[in-house]
């Protein structure tokens, strides 16, 4: 069963099919007929790539420019398959695609990816592309949605068991925690920011926070009764100037509660015209203070300027069909060397990067460029 009504699992593969596929490998290499050398160790066909396509135009401050599965884009060196591999399917930590990818987070050159199907917190190399799984099987968690890092810390939010987990970068288990006099807390977001975590809570409707350094929980957010009501807090983000932005599900609206404890006029309204959103699920502050904003109803991506004034809707280009469940969006410092053929071709302009996740699509998480001066990236 899909843990939150927007988040959707997919079934595992037929062990009756794994199975014969093994058998038949092994029948081939006992004829002579498969090579050790050389081959794909996923036993997947290589990943789908996207066509690159641009929006805004010459008058826009910055446009943005979608480059393609951020997998395949990493090409990662291919490694041998062993009959270890043939035998038994290859190791957990070289299976490269996601299952249905959702709360991403970066930190330094390593980017987590939840997997809720799973279930597991993938860990990839931006370098080297090469994708990790290490929590023990004992201490994964049953449904994680998103992940968020603090310092030295990973941070999950766990929506089945009501909990946030906390691992080391490693992904080494350490401790959980859930907010005193929550019973039914269900965390569908978490952000780590100037020391505090905010965890978003779909039962109770508001945003708790806990305090890195004391280890207790502070508050509650709620908006007061002349904003915007919080009905499905389900993402969280925080801009340069210190803005806690909150996606709201249900009511269709980014709340925005101010460093100074002032809730501001929330972004967007409810609704499928131009800057209006549906069902906004991921939020994130990218270069240039362009806000994205993650709409798995309307399965595009709206981008905001840093004041909440509507610039454009993101989509896929038409050859390519439409996202199918658009669910996270999440920027770095700086692109990673093994980007840079696409970094040197934009030099120039390029201002900075970002991701987004696709839960149900084939593509995964797909790679974007920020473009300043209306020139375009592609």
């Amino acid at each position: 069963m899909p843990c939150l009504p927007y988040k959707v699992s997919l079934p595992d593969c037929c062990a009756a099919d794994i199975l014969a596929r093994r058998v038949h490998l092994a029948l081939l290499l006992f004829l002579g007929l498969a090579p050790l050398a050389g081959c794909s160790s996923t036993g997947e066909t290589a990943a789908p790539r996207l066509s690159p396509a641009t929006f805004g135009d010459e008058q826009s401050a910055y446009t943005i420019t979608g480059y393609g599965n951020l997998l395949s884009l990493l090409e990662p060196p291919a490694r041998k398959t062993t009959l270890a591999d043939f035998l038994y399917g290859p190791e957990e930590e070289e299976v490269r695609w996601f299952r249905t990818p959702q709360g991403m987070a970066i930190s330094g050159t390593n980017l987590y990816v939840c997997d809720q199907s799973r279930p597991a917190v993938v860990q990839i190399d931006l370098v080297t592309g090469r994708r990790h799984s290490q929590i023990r099987r004992q201490d994964r968690p049953a449904c994680p949605v998103d992940v968020t890092v603090g310092s030295d810390r990973v941070y999950v939010a766990d929506s089945s068991r009501g909990l946030v987990l906390e691992y080391d970068e490693g992904l080494r288990y350490l401790s959980a925690f859930t907010p005193k006099g929550s019973p039914s807390f269900k965390p569908a977001a978490v952000l780590v920011a100037d020391g505090l975590l905010y965890a978003a809570d779909l039962a109770e409707r508001c945003v708790h926070i806990w305090d890195l350094r004391t280890r207790t929980w502070q508050a509650q957010l709620r908006p007061p009764g002349d904003r915007a009501t919080m009905g499905a807090p389900s993402g969280l983000a925080v801009t340069r100037d210190g803005t806690l932005l909150i996606a709201d599900a249900l009511m269709g609206v980014i709340h925005r509660y101010a460093k100074d404890g002032q809730w501001l006029a929330p972004i967007g309204n409810r609704g499928r015209e131009p800057g209006q959103l549906v069902r906004p699920i991921g939020v994130w502050q990218v270069a240039g203070d362009i806000i994205l904003v993650a709409d798995a109803a309307k399965q595009v991506i709206n981008a905001y300027d840093g004041t909440g004034v509507f610039l454009y809707e993101i989509d896929r280009p038409a050859a390519n069909g439409r996202w199918t469940l658009p669910c996270d969006v999440v920027s770095g410092p700086s692109l990673p060397p093994a980007l840079s053929r696409i970094q040197e071709s934009n030099s120039d302009h390029s201002i900075g990067w970002f991701l987004v996740s696709d839960t149900l699509g084939e593509f995964g998480v797909s790679l974007f460029i920020v473009t300043a001066g209306g020139q375009s990236a592609s």
